[in-house]
């Protein structure tokens, strides 16, 4: 239960609020009170040791300690082996064994080894297992020497060990078992392939070695790997292929396993059981292991082949192709099976098929199975005894006997041991599981800081970076040429340009022709803060004289920010009263015909006086000459401009080129 739920349940029951902390606090002294203090574990280790050997004679419980200078002693490792289950392992398992160590969770700091076996059907075994306070190289020849000594194998002849690729129990399998055939778990092999080389092909090539059953198609592979990538090859030959490719493993074994699944198997089965203290933990895998002894004595009876069903689910995936082999027989009991330009020889009086999945795995492969068919014989009939009902009835003939309790056990003379000291991991402790390099397939990709797939700066791959690369240096690709010019923005090359038309006195205002989108870009030219929404709707009184309508437009001009922004950017006036009024808001402005323009009227004092203010107003928008950046510019529109300007103010009217005035 967590400290949230706790709180919850304390306020619906008791009708009172209690603290976060406070929960945690009662949940720590609940604990020790079904539990037992972590001292108190440790401390009776000795006995628990001694109970296992009065209760199971011919067990192997084992307790190491360690003595400091100051004079106090603290647990080192403790192993345990059941008679029972040594055993059964020798009556009815195959020679396999896997290795392998995982971390415990909770407040018991260390890590568990355990060997796990298979049984007739293909099944976990657990065989010994033994708590460790780290996972090294001394651990590992102390934990093999013991499980040897049980297991009745001399020097490890006959025997099969698959493991990580951890460096302790590999140097220590060499000293313990110089004879051992020492397979690696291609998982994790293929784990620490992937993080360089990644990929479908790398994948497919990778487990296609791995799963060859001969020399010759095993190197086929590699030298397609080879032919793809030097270094991916020198990678795998580097990591001794006799260890993880089925070419090379030893015949007789009835296994033909190229990982380690079933040690990782049970660690998930125990990953409750490993976050209790060290006593507790080891009596939940006891009784696991107790109750499962039980359970299998007693499956075999309802099984109707003599079979085991596992094996047999395998053999019938492998006989359902073997109509597509043809079979010749040379003799009685030789044959030739071909597909293709595949031919491969059968023997079915020795059980051997030279493609070798036969001899290793213990189970007729597809040539053997049409050799079978072709003689009308039974394939379940050569399958090897391994995988039998009656070596699975003596695997289980045996169990665990049950152990009293902690209050029956008798007290040992030895020292009571303290709780290991506490080792320090460099970093900062992690709360979340640690991802598996395989875990991300189809779903995960490395990002940068700012996003994108990694690249490789020596030879340009993706998934890796210049440090780590292991590749040959190649030549940076070529880049694309960009276009000149900016980029058309979206609004203009895919939607168009949105537009306002509308009519006034026959005339039509604001369409979307190109007289408008040069207005636009004219704006953008002039400075990024200048936009057409920016113009306001400039009212003109309608009331006022014709002749003052020039005047009305100056005063405008002025008054406006944006009209004044672009005077003074070097445009003219003319140039400014057509961008207002192609703008959305309509811009009454009256022109003088050309008769009127021949016979100006002239103003009288009455009219406009003759002011220093009007001095000034003629003095502010008084025409400037445009600089040759802004001409440059205004080059490619000039014409343009021009012929809009002959329309609206008249052929003989000013242009651009000519400043306006009041006059």
């Amino acid at each position: 239960m967590k400290a949230k739920e706790m709180r919850a349940e304390v306020k619906n029951k008791f009708l009172c609020e209690v603290s976060k902390d406070q929960c945690y606090r009662a949940k720590k002294k609940a604990l020790e009170i079904i539990n037992g203090k972590l001292t108190e574990h440790y401390a009776r280790v000795w006995d628990y040791a001694n109970e296992v050997i009065r209760s199971n004679p011919g067990s192997t419980a084992k307790v190491g300690v360690t003595v400091n200078p100051d004079g106090n002693t603290y647990f080192h490792r403790f192993y345990v082996c059941f008679k029972a289950v040594s055993e059964g392992w020798s009556r009815g398992c195959r020679r396999v064994v896997g290795l392998d160590g995982c971390f415990l969770k909770g407040q018991c700091k260390g890590e568990l080894l355990t060997a796990i076996g298979r049984d007739g059907n293909n099944q976990l075994y657990p065989i010994a297992w033994a708590v460790v306070d780290v996972e090294n190289k001394a651990n590992w020849q102390w934990f093999l020497e013991l499980l040897v000594d049980d297991i009745g194998v001399q020097q490890g002849g006959g025997l099969t060990i698959i493991s990580d690729q951890h460096k302790g129990l590999v140097e220590a399998a060499k000293i313990v078992l110089p004879l051992v055939e020492h397979r690696q778990c291609a998982r994790h092999v293929y784990a620490n392939f992937k993080k360089t080389y990644n990929g479908v092909d790398y994948k497919r090539l990778f487990w296609g070695a791995a799963t060859s059953t001969t020399e010759a198609s095993f190197l086929s592979v590699m030298e397609e790997l080879k032919a793809m990538n030097s270094s991916a090859y020198q990678y795998l030959i580097d990591k001794d292929p006799d260890t993880w490719s089925r070419a090379f493993f030893a015949e007789g074994r009835a296994c033909e396993a190229v990982e380690n699944g079933i040690s990782e198997s049970f660690n998930s089965i125990i990953l409750e059981a490993r976050t209790k203290p060290i006593l507790t933990m080891l009596e939940e895998i006891r009784i696991y292991t107790m109750e499962r002894f039980c359970r299998m004595s007693t499956k075999h009876l309802t099984w109707n082949d003599d079979v085991c069903p596992a094996i047999l689910r395998k053999l019938k995936d492998r006989c359902a192709n073997m109509r597509l082999w043809a079979v010749i027989a040379s003799d009685c009991q030789v044959f030739e099976v071909k597909l293709g330009f595949d031919s491969f020889k059968v023997d079915l009086e020795s059980r051997l098929c030279t493609c070798r999945l036969w001899e290793i795995s213990g189970i007729p492969c597809v040539h053997a199975c049409a050799a079978l068919n072709y003689t009308h014989q039974q394939a379940e009939g050569f399958v090897s005894n391994y995988f039998s009902k009656e070596m699975f009835a003596h695997t289980y003939k045996g169990n665990i006997r049950p152990l009293n309790g902690s209050s029956m056990w008798a007290k040992t003379p030895y020292i009571r041991p303290l709780p290991p000291m506490a080792r320090r991991m460099p970093g900062r402790p992690t709360t979340k599981r640690k991802r598996h390099v395989t875990e991300d397939d189809g779903g995960y990709t490395r990002l940068r800081a700012t996003g994108g797939t990694t690249i490789c700066k020596n030879c340009w791959e993706s998934g890796h970076n210049k440090r780590t690369c292991k590749n040959p240096a190649k030549p940076p690709p070529p880049k694309e040429k960009k276009k000149m010019g900016r980029p058309l923005k979206t609004s203009q090359t895919e939607t168009g340009t949105k537009t306002e038309t509308g009519t006034k006195g026959g005339e039509t205002y604001g369409s979307g022709a190109s007289t408008k989108k040069k207005g636009k870009e004219k704006l953008v030219a002039c400075g990024a803060r200048v936009r057409r929404a920016d113009f306001p709707k400039i009212p003109v009184n309608e009331g006022v004289e014709e002749g003052l309508q020039d005047v009305v437009v100056e005063q405008t001009l002025r008054g406006d920010r944006n009209a004044a922004y672009l005077l003074e950017s070097g445009y003219s006036k003319d140039e400014v009263l057509c961008v207002l009024q192609e703008s959305p808001f309509p811009l009454e402005v009256a022109v003088m015909t050309p008769a009127e323009e021949e016979n100006p009227i002239t103003h009288s004092p009455d009219m406009v006086p003759e002011t220093q203010q009007n001095f000034e107003i003629d003095k502010g928008i008084e025409e400037t000459q445009p600089s040759k950046q802004l001409l440059k510019k205004r080059n490619k529109s000039e014409r343009i401009l021009k012929r809009k300007l002959s329309q609206q103010i008249g052929s003989t009217g000013a242009t651009s080129g000519d400043p306006l005035t009041i006059d």
